[in-house]
């Protein structure tokens, strides 16, 4: 790797040179001697450091098409800080770890989330979900899901008025304590007149792991997601744009775990952490559709690409931690936070939730509290209802 205070040279002929320090528009010089080596040198050497000093301070967020796959749709994992990926399972595993599925205690379960989106901007954009599931065996389980954004306005340049993704998942038990799954997404952005409605289709594939912890109250879990595989969507950039423009997928990897404690019959307390990291080119990058590596390449790449070098990348690593402290299973008081660094997006928050579950029905809500005014989830609410249905038992003849 070239060290950053050297720059990037790019050869054009033997006798000719382009210096171009960390991807700034430099001018360029045209060396033929000695001299004027000397001279490159010493300029690569001035401006590299500077360079590669602005790279490590300046803001430089990753975008990604159709950001909302990365939002928690449901209210219980929002107030965890969007910890998701390792906790027990429910209806809405399949948005964040497939391969939770196949460890839910009931046969069917439905869920539906609703989220209002820029309300301390008087918008009325909303995010709504729903996921579903049925058991087909003891040890396999399958699963739908929808999200769908309902804009108010359209982004500049793209025409965009909503945004929808479908879902199916397939969750199978490897053994009593492991589960794999996966999810296939077909994901459409409906535009005005002036643009070309997009479409794309993704893949998740999500591990499982769940164990008690000797003959003690602890049972942990632990759980690793790899979201959104897909290609690439061309709707937030201008139609006009020479060459096509496109975003990637918010292609995530996402691993995490969760601890329980049992004090007693009636009460446990789970806490729960979750690593998450864009598998995403960091700008500046080549997003011309025709020459851009393929989707397995850049995922590869992501992981050494940031101008800044080992430092950015690090920055790109967000954190969600969260704590549920259950009472019976029907009563859930949820706190947590989840953190995003200021040069990469600062949507850092913190969130407090409950829920009420009675027999099979149930309810949660969280509040949002970011820290920064700018944040699009200010002064937000999020529900969640879901329900859970048993097949029925047939008759036992000894007791008709």
């Amino acid at each position: 790797m070239t060290a950053p205070w050297v720059g990037h040279i790019v050869y054009s002929s033997p006798t000719r040179v382009h210096l171009l320090a960390n991807y700034h528009s430099y001018p360029y010089f045209m060396l033929s001697t000695p001299t004027s080596w000397r001279l490159a040198l010493l300029t690569a050497g001035l401006l590299g450091p500077l360079s590669w000093a602005e790279a490590q301070q300046r803001y430089n967020p990753i975008v990604t098409a159709v950001p909302f796959l990365s939002l928690s749709p449901d209210a219980r994992s929002s107030a965890l800080g969007q910890a998701g990926v390792a906790l027990s399972p429910d209806a809405n595993s399949a948005f964040y770890n497939a391969g939770r599925l196949s460890f839910v205690p009931a046969d069917y379960g439905l869920s539906a989330s609703y989220i209002p989106w820029l309300r301390n901007h008087n918008s009325a954009t909303w995010l709504g979900s729903m996921a579903g599931y049925a058991r087909l065996s003891q040890r396999s389980v399958i699963g739908a899901d929808l999200r769908y954004l309902n804009r108010s306005y359209s982004l500049a340049n793209s025409g965009a008025t909503s945004e929808y993704a479908v879902g199916a998942s397939y969750s199978y038990q490897l053994n009593e304590h492991l589960g794999v799954g996966m999810t296939v997404r077909y994901i459409r952005v409906n535009t005005d007149s002036t643009q070309t409605p997009d479409q794309s289709v993704a893949a998740s594939l999500g591990v499982y792991h769940h164990k008690d912890l000797g003959t003690g109250p602890y049972k942990l879990g632990l759980g690793a997601a790899i979201n959104n595989i897909g290609y690439m969507l061309a709707y937030t950039r201008p139609a006009y744009a020479n060459p096509p423009r496109a975003d990637y997928l918010p292609t995530t990897l996402q691993i995490g775990g969760a601890l329980t404690r049992t004090f007693t019959v009636n009460s446990t307390l789970t806490l729960t952490v979750d690593a998450s990291k864009l598998l995403v080119p960091t700008p500046p990058s080549q997003i011309n559709p025709a020459a851009a590596n393929s989707v397995f390449d850049s995922m590869v790449a992501s992981f050494s690409d940031a101008p800044g070098g080992a430092r950015e990348e690090a920055r790109e690593v967000r954190l969600s931690t969260g704590v549920e402290y259950a009472y019976k299973q029907m009563i859930f008081a949820r706190a947590g936070y989840y953190y995003e660094n200021k040069l990469k997006g600062d949507g850092t928050y913190a969130s407090v939730g409950f829920g009420v579950h009675y027999g099979s029905l149930g309810f949660d809500g969280t509040y949002l509290i970011p820290d920064s005014r700018q944040n699009p989830f200010t002064q937000v609410f999020r529900l969640s209802l879901h329900a859970t249905l048993h097949k029925a038992q047939p008759a036992d003849p000894q007791r008709t």
